[in-house]
């Protein structure tokens, strides 16, 4: 699968000078030689101080009691493509829970490896989408892509080393991949979603969506 472009939103409570923290976030994501226009950047800055410094995790509702995690309709984009691709990303988080109670170590390891490269290859395609969509977020949402896999990241070096992160993992995941499609990729939704449609609604093997899976999950 493809190469890191994700990005994270953050350990859930509402920051503490957060607006200077979307500055710094902002001034991160371009790189000092390239001049951008002020507007865009305000606009970026507007976007991370909502979407992303100003949120709480979700509860442990979005768990039933055998700790599964359970789809519901307000998760839909109304995008088929892409729901369809978090919907497989729930799955491989059910995947972990299931391995976490069995204390198989290798095939924790293995959901482990697999859940992240097919997170990995799900942001890459979402972003290309979004670039060609137009949507103006389109920088601080490859950022918060980009952070959150750097977590991740973190959580799987720890396991390498023998410690067990399983259950820890298990939670960061529940709790992200539902904030974020209500927040970040519900924010999308709201802007671009006809022409994300219209995109995607070419199912032929020429189509953008057969060339990006098979750029990107291939």
């Amino acid at each position: 699968m493809r190469r890191n472009k994700a990005r994270l939103a953050g350990n859930g409570a509402p920051f503490p000078r957060a607006a200077t923290q979307a500055l710094l976030l902002v001034l991160f994501i371009y790189p000092s030689s390239i001049i951008i226009p002020i507007g865009t950047c305000i606009k970026d800055f507007r976007y991370i101080r909502k979407h992303v410094l100003y949120r709480n995790y979700l509860s442990d509702e979005v768990l039933n009691i055998m700790g599964y995690l359970v789809w519901t309709k307000d998760l839909d984009t109304g995008i088929g493509v892409i729901d369809g691709q978090h919907k497989r990303i729930v799955e491989y988080i059910n995947k972990l829970h299931d391995a976490r109670l069995t204390r198989d170590n290798k095939s924790i390891g293995d959901i482990i490896e697999d859940t992240i490269d097919y997170t990995m290859s799900h942001f890459s395609f979402e972003e290309a989408l979004l670039e060609d969509a137009g949507y103006q977020f389109v920088r601080p949402h490859k950022k918060v892509h980009a952070l959150f896999i750097r977590r991740v990241a973190e959580f799987q070096a720890r396991y390498k080393a023998g410690e067990d992160v399983s259950e820890e993992l298990h939670g960061l995941l529940a709790r992200w991949l539902f904030n974020h499609i209500r927040n970040d990729d519900a924010a999308y939704v709201l802007a671009v979603k006809s022409t994300i449609n219209s995109l995607t609604g070419d199912k032929g093997e020429g189509g953008w969506v057969a060339r990006s899976f098979k750029k990107f999950f291939s």
